[in-house]
């Protein structure tokens, strides 16, 4: 019965690995309530990207998007629902937490 445990608990750890490798990017989101007119919430989103130390990528008509190492954010501004929407991606979960504050934090300032 022992070798039977040992068997099952190698495989478990052979496909949680499995798993693990194959696990996607972090995604995290953040909106908050705006009611700037478009190019105004556009203009405050590549504020905050740059401000944090974000790179410009070529902006959609209604975001805002940069990178940073392995880190990529949008900033989507949506004035018909008055709101903005903030999503970072990378490797960590973490991290991109930590970015997501900086920016949203950033945001309007």
């Amino acid at each position: 019965m022992t070798k039977q445990i040992a068997v099952a608990a190698l495989f478990a750890a052979a496909i949680l690995g499995v798993a693990v490798a194959h696990a996607g990017p972090a995604v995290v989101t953040k909106w908050r309530m705006n009611g700037e007119a478009q190019n105004l919430c556009l203009g405050h989103a590549d504020e905050s990207l740059r401000r944090n130390g974000f790179k410009p990528l070529d902006p959609g008509s209604q975001s805002m998007m940069g990178t940073l190492g392995e880190y990529t954010a949008q900033i989507r501004c949506v004035p018909e629902q008055q709101v903005v929407f903030f999503v970072i991606s990378g490797p960590s979960s973490g991290e991109a937490n930590r970015l997501l504050e900086s920016v949203y934090r950033g945001w309007g300032r």
